[in-house]
């Protein structure tokens, strides 16, 4: 695989774990189609930018400088992405079809476990996105689920970190 194919399989990896998921598994959110085509263009932007100034020549920078001037972007996109500044018009919002965001939903989880399978020490991916997919998963199957998760809104946070706890004692014992 290619140094452009691997960095823009991870460009969409992030844009889908960070931005798209988090939208399906709610079924009170809706899709705001000119949000996520910027969002898109700044993940996506990023990634191309750091592919030309890192592994071409056509930047006559030093490492140093390419590596910092990359991790400012990263972060820039990061804090537009998680604060949103901006406030887009509701004529672009989308309410994403109840049986459509199960499927997609689904497609990811299956993704991150085909995923998690070939990368070593890869609970950890599998750990951060898999119960927010799952939860939004049976929030959009059972009405009786949804009433669970709104009552408790951590139950993922906690489940997360038990999970974490029973990896690192059985990983522990095991040595």
């Amino acid at each position: 695989m290619t140094i452009f194919k691997r960095n823009l399989l991870i460009a969409t990896g992030i844009y889908i774990l960070f931005y798209l998921s988090p939208i399906l598994a709610n079924p009170f959110m809706a899709l705001n189609l000119l949000e996520a085509a910027i969002v898109g263009v700044l993940i996506f932007g990023g990634f191309y930018l750091s592919y030309i100034f890192m592994y071409t020549n056509r930047s006559k920078l030093d490492e140093r400088t390419k590596n910092t001037i990359i991790t400012i972007l990263v972060l820039l996109i990061a804090l537009l992405i998680f604060f949103n500044p901006f406030k887009f018009p509701t004529a672009f919002n989308i309410i994403v079809n109840r049986y459509l965001a199960i499927l997609i939903l689904l497609l990811i989880l299956i993704f991150i476990i085909l995923l998690a399978r070939k990368m070593d020490n890869s609970i950890i991916l599998v750990l951060l996105f898999a119960p927010s997919i799952i939860q939004g998963l049976l929030m959009r199957l059972s009405y009786k689920a949804m009433l669970f998760y709104i009552a408790n809104p951590n139950f993922n946070l906690y489940l997360i970190v038990a999970i974490f706890i029973g990896y690192y004692v059985y990983n522990n014992n095991k040595k």
